[in-house]
């Protein structure tokens, strides 16, 4: 037995009036209405992906800053402790200035340093500020203040310290 066309049902369907009318209204709707979920879909993706881009660049912003304030205070952190070292072990603040290349500005020793940690003279270079300043001087002991601050006035680091003068009489 010969198979023909005629046997084929998918062919008689094709065939068939009513099924292509009926098809020719159903494919044109699917295929607009998938487009289009698509496209949605898409641009949803797109909007997520552009907020948590800009979520992901503030924080490393952020990090990025607080990573320069970190630096700050570790390299400049040696160097006000060599400072207060050399203090410790005799210097006055004339001595300071001169071994260390400040100024001193109302009885106060003052050290500029600019983005990369270098010690400046120009304070239109600076970044941060270092400050020592000896408070006190009581019987055998004197006591000092030391900030490290932006030049912008916000400060970064502070701490109170001493020292015994062993030329001078304790209580």
């Amino acid at each position: 037995m010969a198979w023909s066309l005629q046997n084929d049902p998918a062919a008689m369907l094709a065939k068939s009036p009513l099924a292509q009318s009926e098809l020719s209204q159903l494919e044109p709707r699917n295929a607009h209405s998938a487009s289009r979920g698509i496209i949605i879909e898409l641009a949803g993706n797109l909007v997520i992906f552009i907020i948590c881009t800009l979520v992901c660049l503030n924080i490393f912003a952020i990090a990025q800053s607080d990573l320069e304030k970190s630096r700050a205070v570790s390299e400049l952190g040696l160097t006000s402790m060599n400072l207060v070292e050399n203090w410790q072990a005799g210097s006055d603040l004339a001595e300071l200035s001169q071994r260390f290349g400040g100024i001193i500005e109302n009885d106060t020793l003052v050290l500029y340093f600019d983005r990369s940690y270098q010690q400046v003279t120009d304070i239109s270079q600076a970044r941060y500020r270092l400050e020592f300043s000896v408070d006190q001087q009581t019987r055998g002991y004197s006591a000092g203040q030391i900030s490290l601050s932006q030049v912008d006035g916000q400060q970064l680091l502070q701490w109170s310290v001493g020292r015994v003068l062993l030329d001078e009489p304790r209580p």
